[in-house]
């Protein structure tokens, strides 16, 4: 500590008489302060070294980065940061291979830093989206950044925005019941905090559409249609149910039937067609009769 203490006093004391040092040697006299303060656990004093040496070498990379860690006050935190990425991006204008990666993942960390603090402490919410969005240009199937802008955005109640994450999310699932989850999310934002159910009736169909047995998307559409007396629409849903349940499902399929005849008979005035449904209802508990 005494060490650092009287090495910290030379070096001021050749900054104090430094005025024909070159810019370049007066930033490196400067870094070595810093270096000392971060000894002394002076982090407010080691980033106030680290401005100095860029006011003096805007370049220099060690003081760019020393500030970007050094930095104590979110608002200079971001400022350091950004530094450093927009840096790094200049960098990686000539990289190639694995520098060129390394430097890619660095500048997404530092936008994602960047980000969570103004979303957050800083409550610049328009900063926070513009850096996530920058660090998903870098990189655009990352999904911790897309959860993040999807946490600012439903934080933030911005719910259409939010939903558009949650469909982005959808498009990167290998499967449709993984891409329901994402779209059925997004139905009940709206849902619940847009009020507007014609709209969330119609999110609800796209989570059928890629899981026709999703529950809780069928029971709501089900619930929705019969208020609306959408008979037409409900038919079509009840029979694309029947079609995803598999045979084994009996009793699911005898209570479709059944819905599904009524709806025909009583609101399409649909006869013939009620009867086939009926058929199958019959066919079915006769099925299950014989197995039983």
């Amino acid at each position: 500590m005494l060490f650092r203490s009287a090495a910290l006093n030379s070096y001021q004391s050749v900054a104090l008489g430094s005025a024909d040092l070159p810019a370049a040697e007066e930033a490196s006299l400067y870094m070595c302060m810093a270096e000392c303060q971060a000894g002394l656990g002076q982090a407010s004093k080691q980033a106030v070294m680290f401005q100095r040496a860029l006011e003096l070498d805007p370049s220099h990379e060690g003081a760019t980065r020393g500030l970007a860690e050094a930095a104590v006050e979110p608002r200079d935190k971001v400022d350091a940061v950004l530094r450093l990425e927009a840096l790094l991006a200049r960098q990686s204008q000539d990289a190639n291979g694995d520098d060129a990666e390394a430097l890619l993942a660095q500048q997404v960390e530092l936008l994602r830093e960047a980000a969570e603090l103004c979303s957050g402490p800083l409550g610049l919410v328009d900063d926070g989206v513009r850096h996530y969005q920058k660090a998903l240009g870098l990189a655009p199937q990352e999904l911790g950044l897309m959860h993040g802008l999807l946490d600012t955005y439903t934080s933030h109640e911005r719910w259409y925005e939010a939903t558009e994450v949650l469909e982005e999310l959808a498009g990167l699932q290998d499967d449709g019941p993984a891409a329901a989850k994402y779209l059925y999310a997004g139905a009940v934002l709206i849902r619940d905090n847009v009020q507007k159910p014609s709209e969330a009736l119609a999110r609800m169909r796209k989570v059928l559409a890629a899981d026709p047995l999703h529950e809780k998307a069928f029971r709501y559409s089900l619930e929705a249609l019969e208020g609306q007396g959408d008979a037409k629409e409900l038919s079509r849903v009840l029979r694309a149910r029947l079609k995803a349940l598999p045979e084994q499902a009996t009793e699911q399929r005898v209570k479709l039937f059944d819905m599904l005849g009524a709806v025909y008979e009583v609101d399409l005035d649909d006869p013939k067609t009620a009867l086939v449904a009926g058929q199958g209802d019959r066919l079915l508990i006769g099925c299950q009769g014989s197995l039983g």
